[in-house]
């Protein structure tokens, strides 16, 4: 993503609103730190777009161009992500994870209802506190 091969893609795919949660998955990335950099790549659409799209760039790390794709592109999407992340408080279920895990990549979600049912913590993915932007850094 943004020219570097050796970078690290997370990926958030899904309803871009308030309630997603996706400002804690910002402030997470913005503060790892190493020799690889963490992108994130925003697919979806939603009332919040707007504010997502205007942080879209490489000095930011975040690709934000808010559309809805297809499932033939959704599936190129998750292939080419290292991970898929999402800090919602609230899925019923968590269909994104059941993508991404057909995708063959792990998870980083918080440990909610939907997501504490489909994710098993260090095995297929990483479950952290609710909102809490170190404990998804970590």
């Amino acid at each position: 993503m943004f020219d570097d091969s050796d970078g690290f893609l997370c990926v958030y795919v899904g309803r871009i609103s308030n309630e997603k949660r996706l400002d804690v998955i910002i402030d997470a990335l913005s503060g790892l730190t190493g020799d690889r950099k963490a992108y994130l790549a925003i697919v979806g659409d939603g009332p919040s777009a707007s504010v997502y799209a205007k942080l879209h760039g490489k000095e930011n790390r975040i690709y934000c161009k808010p559309q809805f794709l297809n499932h033939k592109d959704l599936a190129i999407v998750y292939a080419s992500s290292d991970i898929h992340v999402s800090a919602s408080q609230f899925e019923t279920l968590g269909n994104t994870v059941l993508e991404a895990f057909a995708s063959s990549i792990p998870v980083v979600v918080p440990h909610t209802q939907g997501f504490s049912d489909t994710v098993t913590h260090e095995v297929d993915g990483f479950l952290f506190r609710p909102a809490d932007r170190d404990d998804a850094r970590r």
